[in-house]
């Protein structure tokens, strides 16, 4: 089922934002993280599979592929959220080799026909779709989809993105007419690391956002509600890459309806890493303490 038109746009707080403060508390405005223990990542994972997006009830995502550090912060109102680490730095390296030698040069869709146009100037490779599934990406779908609240199977084919010096795609958004740009959200993660001298950076002109590139960032960000009304102030533009440079990028588009099947061919799971008792000096959260002599529960 896809959007067949729009009902008005609604406050940017109904998508992201609104969603996160559902599942972890109001707090998670000014940031929030989420530790790697067992307990908090299992009641994170439930709290948001209860919030249900549109009828849909989220399918199991293992969270024991949440990569140290990984850390949700709401960027004020925007509605845009910023996830560190949301890729390590071995997956990014990855990616970028696995994508090098399958690149095309980008293309964008014009009156429902894909074109290439000087709008865009990049190129592309497709990853995982129905033609080529390359398993390392699959943990990366499970991230996002866990955040966003949607089976990983909502996604689009994926694809790597790589600029060189010069290169950019000028002011759009990630939603339009028919089929193609039935888009819910967009989680766009940077596989590289970009200084503001190096160019590359993604700007939001109508929420006055501009976000540099850093390996293993994600920006994420909702285009289309259930009910179909867009978010129009999400336009936003790659800038000009500085001569020299380079960005990699790598974009996870969701829906609301299935894309594809479930993988079959999964990544190992990661190992549970080895656990030792708290350090005295450890920093703690409010409300849980060291634990002294024989203590109970």
């Amino acid at each position: 089922m896809k959007c067949e038109g729009t009902h008005g746009t609604r406050l940017v707080q109904s998508g992201i934002n609104h969603k996160l403060r559902r599942a972890v508390g109001a707090g998670c405005h000014a940031g929030v993280s989420w530790a790697r223990s067992g307990e908090t990542k299992v009641k994170i994972f439930n709290d948001l599979k209860r919030y249900l997006t549109g009828g849909i009830v989220t399918e199991h995502q293992p969270v024991d592929f949440l990569p140290p550090g990984f850390t949700v912060r709401q960027i004020d109102e925007t509605g845009v959220s910023v996830i560190d680490n949301f890729c390590s730095t071995e997956e990014a390296e990855y990616l970028i080799e696995a994508a090098r030698p399958l690149l095309k040069p980008s293309r964008i869709v014009v009156n429902n026909e894909s074109v290439k146009d000087d709008y865009r100037t990049s190129s592309t490779a497709a990853l995982y779709g129905e033609s080529r599934k390359d398993k390392a990406l699959i943990p990366l779908l499970y991230r996002g989809a866990m955040v966003l609240g949607v089976p990983y199977t909502h996604v689009e084919a994926v694809f790597v993105t790589h600029y060189s010096g010069g290169e950019y795609y000028k002011k759009h958004e990630d939603f339009f007419p028919g089929f193609q740009g039935d888009r819910l959200y967009t989680v766009l993660i940077y596989l590289n690391d970009m200084s503001p001298e190096q160019g590359g950076s993604t700007a939001f002109e109508k929420l006055r956002l501009l976000v540099t590139p850093k390996c293993g960032r994600a920006v994420c960000w909702t285009n289309r509600n259930p009910d179909c009304s867009p978010h129009p102030e999400t336009t936003h533009e790659a800038l000009p890459v500085a001569e020299g440079s380079e960005k990699w990028v790598i974009q996870l588009w969701y829906r609301r309806y299935e894309l594809l099947p479930p993988a079959t061919d999964l990544p190992d799971a990661p190992e549970a890493d080895v656990t030792s008792p708290v350090a005295p000096s450890a920093e703690l959260p409010s409300g849980v303490r060291h634990l002294s002599g024989g203590a109970g529960s």
